[in-house]
């Protein structure tokens, strides 16, 4: 980059997704098989409220998504009902609820959480005991 470029301070060669931290932060809530990368809620992880749930499953797909894993990293209600076994009725105005509070956002397939928004939710994953 140039010197002079008013926007070189704002470039940076890490990704939006740290990877890391999302494992470290959902290891004890959720699992990855190996080879299908199909998404499990670890035991502990069948007791966090529907909103956690959705939120770790959408993180780990965004994972997966950032090391080429998978093709997308949005959810859809019946992704999430079928692999995690949410029940429609609590999906619906779980993305709802997190969409308002700006932990989704609406794509062309689905939702998906924002990288904006990230670190936020780790955190909070973090002060679960």
């Amino acid at each position: 980059m140039e010197n002079n470029n008013p926007l070189a301070e704002l470039y940076t060669s890490s990704g939006p997704v740290d990877i890391n931290e999302i494992a470290g932060s959902l290891k004890r809530f959720v699992a990855i098989q190996s080879g299908t990368e199909k998404i499990f809620l670890k035991e502990e992880g069948t007791h966090l409220t529907a909103e956690k749930k959705v939120l770790a499953y959408a993180l780990i797909k965004k994972m997966l998504k950032e090391l080429n894993k998978k093709d997308k990293s949005s959810i859809s209600a019946t992704e999430i009902e079928a692999e995690i076994g949410l029940k429609r009725g609590t999906i619906d105005p779980t993305f709802k609820t997190l969409k308002e509070k700006g932990a989704l956002i609406k794509t062309s397939d689905g939702f998906e959480i924002p990288n904006f928004v990230i670190k936020k939710i780790i955190e909070e994953f973090k002060k679960i005991k």
